[in-house]
């Protein structure tokens, strides 16, 4: 049975956290606007398939991540497995609530660190530019989904905190649609978006809603704790 909770949390995360977006994949795709060769009068069809793209690559991680889950599960046990996952999880998003809300940067080194895995990716991406034709687009946001972010990272981690393969790409898919109104829109409307998200108190809401999401990730772990702390008594 599909967690709802856990994809609405997986889309808030991705809406709240995308004022760290602006930072990579917001220039990506003011790049990708310059990008379109000029005079096209699908101009929208190259940035919906660029964001089409965005968001399969964030499906595909899911996958990965959900076989990382159900790998763990075999290994470890059920209850192992997921109290591990969910600890790894709730790390992650603590350190991204830092992020976003410039309480911490340490995760800026993790994004650093993924630089170096993912520069063929990069240079693969690089080599498409400039777009021919609007399926190029939704090759380059395939591409760019598996760069390295901080807030991807976290994302993952979340995903991976699930007993499926199924629920971890749908979450992905979930976070890739949260990052949408901060990426995937154009003219006035993304200027909109960008100054409001870029506001202090946005971020720091963002950050604290991240706590939040990284709390109830371990909250079942928390309460198996206290049962125990219960019996014992």
């Amino acid at each position: 049975m599909i967690d709802l909770a856990g994809l609405f949390a997986a889309f808030m995360a991705g809406l709240l956290g995308s004022a760290h977006c602006f930072g990579m994949c917001g220039g990506i795709a003011s790049a990708l606007q310059l990008a379109v060769p000029r005079h096209s009068s699908s101009a929208k069809f190259y940035l919906i398939n660029y964001n089409l793209g965005r968001i399969f690559g964030y499906t595909l991680l899911g996958v990965i991540a959900g076989v990382v889950s159900v790998s763990a599960i075999k290994t470890f046990g059920l209850k192992s497995a997921l109290n591990g996952l969910r600890i790894f999880s709730a790390i992650f998003l603590i350190l991204m609530a830092g992020y976003i809300g410039r309480w911490w940067m340490l995760l800026a080194k993790f994004e650093k660190a993924g630089q170096h895995i993912f520069n063929p990716m990069k240079n693969l991406s690089k080599k498409l530019l400039p777009l021919k034709n609007p399926w190029q687009a939704l090759l380059l946001g395939t591409l760019w989904g598996f760069l390295p972010c901080g807030l991807v990272y976290s994302a993952l981690a979340y995903s991976a905190s699930s007993s499926n393969i199924a629920e971890a790409a749908l979450r992905m898919t979930f976070f890739g649609l949260g990052t949408f109104p901060a990426v995937g829109l154009m003219g006035g409307a993304a200027t909109t978006v960008k100054l409001y998200l870029q506001k202090n108190s946005v971020k720091q809401l963002a950050a604290i809603s991240m706590l939040i999401i990284a709390l109830w990730t371990v909250l079942p772990l928390i309460k198996q704790l206290l049962g125990m702390g219960m019996h014992q008594h």
